[in-house]
């Protein structure tokens, strides 16, 4: 259940239009046996299996994956050179909760964001963030860059437990506001986009930082107002107040105290695959780790993984865990796979934990991987 202590909210915001402008990862029986005891000298033990490395840390804005407007180095001549118009927002906030978030409150903020199915926290050029999910009939997900798009707009939202670093764009763009933890007010100019298929839409991008949480909101639309931006600073506002009342409940008895959705944690259930685009695939399951740590998903076709830097890359990520097994905490991740047929495949899902015991197995369940 939602706490309701502590809620702060974001104040009013006015649009100002002006004139135009802007841009755009068991060890075998054998093994644990060792040697056995018998006539003579002991057996030689058997050799344990190689356990799975931990996927790559990989930025899921390489490549081809680079196709929207992003805050990045590679857009920030774009955004500078192509102003034609400007729209300017003021916004009228409360930034003073980045004061109040220490490194205990971090941790119980990402911990609590883990386990809720809206949220996705995974790493990002270094970064460990939480990336707004959206839903859609009952499912809840998020494309690997964080970024949703329809040709008509395209939204992220971001928390951040640690700054971005100097190469990243959201600290280089001149088109990034940068908000501190004392403003009570900021300017928000909108840049104009010159990509299709949003051509001539406006954009605006927002960044903050405390000592120990931070947050982006990116949104492009029409330009007429920004809707989205101040609901997502409303919501953040109001997560980060309910975790700052459990924070230390959140560390010793976890989601028991965690400010979660209604029917959160749900049952564990099997995972799916489908594919949302070409080369694209998706994978969802409710599962429980027993622990704190980073999972990510292993495909196995006979005996061989499938692709298994990719999909693990673009599956790992941070989710709840309890000491209760029936309980499923929400994953879901998107990768670029290589083109192929479908194919029967069994999907394990593993765990590293943070306190060092070394990467197991959670679950496997048999798949249907679909056609590429």
């Amino acid at each position: 259940m939602r706490g309701t202590s502590g809620w702060r909210r974001w104040g009013r915001f006015v649009a100002v239009v002006g004139v135009l402008a802007l841009a755009v990862s068991t060890t075998s029986d054998a093994a644990a046996k060792g040697g056995k005891k018998g006539k003579g000298k002991p057996s030689k033990a058997a050799a344990a299996p190689a356990l799975p490395a931990p996927p790559p840390v990989v930025s899921p804005l390489d490549g081809e994956l680079r196709r929207l407007p992003l805050i990045g180095p590679d857009d920030a001549l774009d955004i500078e050179t192509m102003i034609r118009s400007k729209v300017t927002f003021d916004l009228s906030l409360d930034n003073t909760w980045l004061h109040e978030v220490d490194d205990r409150v971090a941790r119980a903020m990402r911990d609590t964001l883990a386990a809720d199915p809206r949220w996705r926290v995974t790493e990002e050029d270094g970064v460990v963030l939480a990336l707004r999910r959206d839903e859609d009939v009952g499912i809840w997900s998020v494309p690997r860059t964080g970024f949703h798009a329809t040709p008509q707009d395209a939204w992220r939202i971001a928390v951040r437990f640690a700054p971005w670093s100097d190469a990243s764009g959201w600290a280089t763009s001149p088109s990034v506001v940068r908000m501190a933890p004392d403003d009570a007010k900021v300017h928000v100019k909108a840049f104009g986009v010159e990509k299709q298929p949003w051509y001539g839409r406006r954009a605006i991008a927002l960044s903050a930082d405390g000592d120990h949480l931070g947050f982006d909101i990116y949104e492009l639309g029409s330009g007429r107002d920004v809707t989205r931006t101040v609901a997502a600073l409303e919501e953040i506002t109001d997560e980060v107040w309910r975790v700052i009342a459990v924070a230390d409940g959140v560390a010793s008895m976890g989601a028991a105290v965690m400010p979660l959705p209604a029917g959160e944690p749900a049952k564990a259930t099997s995972l799916t695959i489908d594919s949302p685009g070409p080369a694209l695939l998706s994978v969802r399951a409710r599962v429980n780790p027993g622990v704190a740590g980073w999972t990510w998903v292993r495909l196995v076709a006979g005996a061989t993984p499938w692709a298994e830097a990719e999909v693990g890359a673009g599956t790992r990520e941070r989710v709840g865990w309890s000491a209760d097994p029936t309980q499923g905490f929400y994953l879901q991740g998107a990768f670029v796979a290589p083109a192929g047929p479908a194919f029967d495949a069994t999907a394990e899902v593993w765990v590293q934990p943070d306190d060092g015991s070394g990467v197991r197995k959670v679950a496997s369940f048999p798949v249907h991987v679909p056609e590429r």
